[in-house]
């Protein structure tokens, strides 16, 4: 009997042994992860760590959110990069620790949640760019990293951060043009792409671009690069030139003629040569083009001349605009445009007219009445004639009209007092977002309402509680603020 028992006791004791086996591994991975994880961050986001909320917004899901948290994330963002880089072993040992961990304990311990440092550091940087001007205190880190990196993709972020974080920087300049030159022709047009997202005139680069230009085949990306280059663009115009003549590009091309303005002159002749195309848009951007050459466009006139007759109504009031401000007579388009802001031009209307906009945000076009009031107001003081009728506009249904009729009426009076309570009305008309979340990305009307208060300067300082109020709706907003009570308080935070 005794002897029997023995037998089971023994197994019954090796059975609790082999039991408490799984415990002790995840002790000891519990240990490792202590090890290996960076220190937890204090810093929370809604009751989340930072660490895992970087996590959870990667790469562009980073950048409305980001809007609410605003620089109180850069130091964070700085700690992160600071991370030294991990191999992908350590990861895979990581991640296999964690998935052996019962779910109770994922929950407690969700702050050590594993994910690739480097992606990490890919989204911190993102976040770093978002943030632009405002994270300048990051940007030798921002360097740093990206020189030493052996991740292409986070090179590529990080220089993309410096470019919107301090274009200005001979140091951002310098990391440009080592990837300009260490890289092949089919990155160059990446770099390209990242040097035009700055919106800021980097002329040292113009050479290196023109060069590219002339060896490409479809230069189209690289020519792009010089929309914001000034008169260091132009000696690119020829190319510019030429790639009009591929219809796939035709646009394009013409679009950046009309923004580099009278650095365009040389190619004023295929401009001319466009107002004949049987495409109304594309003679819609030609006479664009010319209007922005300007007095040097004089030669065009006679080719404008026609259209003021032309069937699109929206072609007849471009046309109408064009020959004013080349002319340098501006008071001779008012009749046209009046008549397209009261509806009284007939035809169907099969173009239209390229809406500026300061932030990078995608291409708005607009026409009629709304396109009539910007042309009016592009006249300043010399459309005074117009103020009447620009005035009942200010209560238009429609936000685009309202909206360009206020702008028209500062522009041509230099007087907030019957623009701006239009403009604010836009502002305080438009829907807080839900906590944690922000306004729609692609939001015009606030955006260009925005930028439409900014030109009032201190005009508009009865606007700073509505421009703090949209503050944090979107990272757009938070720019086109920025810019905004630089321009009315230059010491408002």
């Amino acid at each position: 009997m005794i002897s029997e028992c023995r037998p089971t006791s023994i197994r019954s004791h090796d059975s609790t042994k082999w039991r408490w086996l799984p415990v002790g591994l995840v002790v000891v991975g519990l240990l490792m992860c202590a090890l290996w994880w960076p220190r937890a961050n204090v810093f929370e986001v809604n009751g989340v760590p930072f660490r895992i909320w970087v996590a959870q917004h990667p790469d562009f899901l980073i950048q409305d959110p980001l809007a609410i948290i605003g620089t109180n994330a850069i130091p964070h963002f700085i700690g992160i990069l600071h991370e030294p880089a991990e191999s992908p072993k350590v990861f895979q040992v990581k991640a296999g620790i964690w998935k052996q961990l019962p779910q109770r304990l994922q929950v407690r311990f969700y702050r050590w949640y594993p994910v690739p440092r480097w992606q990490l550091k890919r989204t911190a940087l993102f976040g770093l760019r978002f943030l632009g001007t405002e994270a300048k205190v990051a940007l030798p880190e921002v360097l740093r990293v990206g020189l030493a990196e052996t991740n292409r993709m986070v090179i590529a972020t990080a220089l993309t951060a410096a470019l919107n974080i301090a274009p200005e920087s001979p140091e951002t300049f310098a990391f440009w043009r080592v990837e300009w030159e260490r890289t092949n022709h089919y990155s160059r047009h990446d770099l390209a792409l990242y040097l035009h997202s700055a919106r800021y005139p980097i002329t040292a680069a113009a050479p290196f671009l023109l060069k590219e230009a002339e060896q490409e085949v479809e230069p189209v990306t690289v020519l792009e690069a010089f929309e914001f280059l000034g008169d260091a663009a132009r000696p690119a115009v020829p190319h510019i030139i030429r790639e009009l003549e591929h219809q796939t590009f035709s646009g394009n091309m013409l679009v950046l003629l009309e923004r580099l303005g009278p650095v365009s002159s040389e190619g004023m002749a295929t401009l001319v040569g466009r107002l004949k195309d049987e495409n109304p848009g594309t003679v819609a951007i030609a006479l664009r083009a010319l209007k922005s050459i300007g007095p040097e466009a004089r030669s065009a006139l006679s080719a404008i001349q026609p259209l003021s007759a032309h069937s699109d109504p929206t072609i007849r009031m471009l046309a109408a605009s064009a020959s004013a401000h080349i002319q340098g007579n501006l008071e001779a388009a008012i009749p046209v445009l009046l008549d397209g802001l009261e509806g009284r031009l007939s035809g169907a209307r099969k173009s239209d007219m390229r809406v500026e906009i300061r932030q990078e945000m995608p291409g708005l076009v607009t026409g009629g009445t709304e396109a009539a009031a910007i042309l009016l107001g592009e006249l300043g003081a010399s459309a005074r004639a117009a103020l009447p009728a620009l005035e009942t506009r200010l209560q238009d249904k429609r936000y685009g009209v309202r909206l360009s009729a206020a702008q028209a009426v500062w522009r041509i009076t230099g007087d907030a007092k019957k623009a701006l309570p239009a403009l604010l009305d836009i502002l305080d008309s438009q829907p807080q977002p839900k906590e944690g979340q922000s306004s729609a990305p692609d939001n015009y009307e606030l955006i260009r309402a925005i930028e439409a208060i900014e030109e009032m300067g201190p005009a508009a300082k009865d606007a700073i509680p509505s421009l703090k109020r949209v503050y944090t709706f979107s990272m757009l907003a938070r720019h086109a603020v920025n810019a905004a009570l630089v321009r009315i308080k230059p010491t408002s935070p």
